[in-house]
């Protein structure tokens, strides 16, 4: 699975993001270590060495301000808070986040980026409302901990969207990630409402599960605005077929093969296309503090269908046109 995702991000990415939510999780800076000696020993194949991944520890109740520390100092970027047993692999997850507070502090201390996966693990929130509900959690960390970087991964809410650009304007250290599928469905697109899809769509099914049409909306404006606190953060999960089309089926979007190709042609869609670099580019590496990339990715108004598998996984729009394409190097 690793080395069929390396091969298309390597030719479409600088930097990316590398969740620690995987079997078994990435736990400590050496978990981190190797991990990344896999990913890069498959992706020298195919771009040498133009991939940088971005490496993340994930933060569990048994997490200590030492192996923060030892992290930081390995070159370990981000430290990710998986909410208990809300998505994918977060049986580890955190109930209490306001146990963490010495972590968080040990995160501040030596800058290691915080990663939230913003739903409220408490059992009493329903799951639409789990986003809005961790607003609470957020606005303590930010308030606690005001030298810290955080970042709120792949918002799905209007609510969300107003707390972190009122957190941006008061001064938080505090950037938001938004995927490609949050800015194209909606729940009626997962569950069978939406036009031509009467039946249940587990190819769209995710958490945060995709919500409703004012969100998609306020997500659109924010993204295709170019606010300097958004940008992409694909949340790309590749979960095998037999994984998605069960009786349980495993929540996550394999968006890698269409995100940057569906983000130029929504771009273009609002005739904003001028805000695309801002969006996928240049906004995260501000956050991250990184150099933008040298490289350049060139996009052609061509039109091509997407395949139905790529290996045993169903990407995000299989089987569809999309109007941009990369065109090969």
């Amino acid at each position: 699975m690793m080395e069929m995702v390396v091969r298309i991000i390597a030719l479409l990415l600088h930097y990316v993001v590398v969740m620690p939510n995987t079997k078994p999780p990435i736990l400590t800076a050496e978990d981190a270590h190797d991990y990344y000696c896999k990913i890069m020993d498959e992706a020298k194949k195919i771009s040498g060495d133009s991939l940088k991944p971005l490496m993340a520890i994930q933060i569990t109740p048994t997490t200590t301000p030492a192996i923060i520390k030892e992290a930081k100092r390995q070159g370990v970027m981000l430290g990710k808070v998986y909410p208990f047993g809300v998505t994918t692999n977060s049986k580890n997850g955190v109930r209490n986040y306001y146990a963490l507070g010495s972590v968080f502090r040990a995160m501040e201390e030596c800058d290691l980026i915080l990663s939230l996966h913003p739903e409220d693990p408490d059992p009493t929130v329903e799951g639409l409302y789990k986003e809005t509900s961790f607003i609470k959690i957020l606005e303590w960390i930010v308030q606690e901990f005001p030298k810290l970087r955080v970042v709120v991964e792949h918002v799905t809410t209007a609510e969300m969207v107003k707390a972190v650009k009122r957190l941006h304007k008061r001064g938080a250290r505090i950037g938001a990630t938004i995927t490609i599928h949050h800015l194209m469905i909606t729940l009626d697109h997962v569950i069978g409402y939406a036009e031509g899809t009467e039946k249940m769509k587990p190819h769209h099914f995710c958490k945060p599960i995709a919500k409703m049409r004012a969100d998609l909306e306020a997500l659109l404006k924010v993204a295709l605005s170019a606010h300097p606190a958004f940008f992409f953060g694909s949340d790309s999960a590749p979960h095998p077929v037999d994984q998605k089309e069960c009786a349980e089926c495993c929540a996550g979007i394999f968006s890698a093969p269409v995100m940057i190709q569906l983000l130029a042609e929504l771009f273009d869609q609002y005739n904003c296309l001028e805000n695309l670099e801002a969006f996928v580019s240049i906004n995260g590496c501000s956050f991250y503090e990184l150099s933008p990339p040298t490289e350049l990715l060139t996009l052609v108004n061509d039109s091509w269908v997407v395949p139905e598998r790529y290996g045993n996984v169903v990407p995000f729009w299989a089987g569809k046109i999309i109007s941009w394409q990369v065109q090969p190097s």
